[in-house]
């Protein structure tokens, strides 16, 4: 029987199979790309990002819950399987899928591009501070 051991393998496993980058499956549950990023390096996540998560992949809450508690689970379990979950998505076209940060960058100037990357800073320390006033 096949295990998922972690919500980092679950994530990782289905983004490589659907050969997504890290920005679409980002795209996709709606979830910050540092938060995902965290999460996918053994972060745990909070309620809101899980839900996200399940939502975004289709799969059950409590199997991601069991998960981000440290619980492996048999992959029979789940609502889908991992391998219906990596075989059951279609490629997204190019037109619909999401810009990557390199592709959004061309085209500016370096003092545009200094603004970006100080707003994304921001971001992830308002997304840091957002999680260590919820822990409780």
């Amino acid at each position: 029987m096949r295990m998922v051991n972690s919500l980092s393998e679950l994530l990782r496993a289905v983004r490589e199979a659907r050969n997504w980058t890290v920005q679409d499956l980002s795209g996709r549950c709606q979830v910050p790309l540092s938060v995902l990023l965290d999460v996918e390096h053994g972060e745990i996540p909070d309620a809101d990002t899980l839900r996200a998560l399940a939502e975004g992949l289709g799969v059950r809450l409590i199997d991601l819950d069991r998960l981000r508690a440290g619980e492996p689970i048999p992959v029979s379990e789940a609502t889908q399987t991992l391998d219906d979950l990596v075989a059951g998505e279609p490629p997204v076209p190019e037109e619909e899928r999401p810009l990557t940060i390199l592709e959004a960058l061309r085209g500016l100037n370096p003092s545009q591009i200094e603004k970006v990357m100080d707003y994304i800073t921001l971001l992830k320390l308002a997304e840091k501070g957002r999680r260590r006033a919820a822990r409780p």
